[in-house]
This record gives structure tokens, C-alpha cells and sequence, in this order.
């Protein structure tokens, strides 16, 4: 970690420079990087292990809302088929 401090710090003279601008800013977005997923792992590494007894009350079951029970064209269009329908065979169209 020493070292990338050092590296950072050593970068940050480039910021003046519009070519080698893109080092600093990198090694800023790498090192940020780092010790956010750092934090994390620490965070969860502290987590407690194990089966957890939790007191807590059951409110209203869950329910699905907004859903519809019938088909959206209606029952009566159920009845009818769809697409083309066939004539018995030997039925003349007309």
C-alpha cells in the first residue's frame, strides 16, 4: 500500500503535463478502488458467523396486487377460436 502511495504521490507532478495527464487520474481511480473493496471485505470479515436468532413480528402476508384473473380480452372471445377454421370435410364454403 506504501508503494502505491509513493507512486501516487510521485505521478501527481504530470497533472501539469496534458500528455501524461491520464497517470495521476488512473492511479487516483485504481488506489480509491482499492480501498473501497479494502473496507468492504473488512466490513464483512466482521460480520457475525452462525445462526442468528432474530425477534421480529410478522405484519400482513404477502399479496400480489394489480394482478388480473381473467384474460385482458375478455371471457366471451375465450369461446372463440382463433386464426382459420377448417370446413368438415365434404362441407361445401359458401
Amino acid at each position: 500500500m506504501t508503494l502505491g502511495v509513493l507512486a501516487w504521490a510521485l505521478s501527481l507532478p504530470l497533472l501539469g503535463s496534458r500528455r501524461w495527464l491520464l497517470v495521476p487520474l488512473t492511479l487516483t481511480l485504481v488506489g480509491s478502488t482499492f480501498l473501497g473493496l479494502a473496507k468492504k471485505a473488512q466490513w464483512e470479515t466482521n460480520l457475525p458467523t452462525g445462526f442468528q436468532a432474530l425477534e421480529c413480528r410478522i405484519g400482513l402476508p404477502w399479496t400480489l396486487q394489480g394482478e388480473r384473473l381473467r384474460s385482458p380480452a375478455g371471457p366471451d372471445r375465450a369461446a372463440r377460436p382463433e386464426g382459420p377454421v377448417a370446413a368438415p370435410h365434404g362441407a361445401r364454403r359458401g
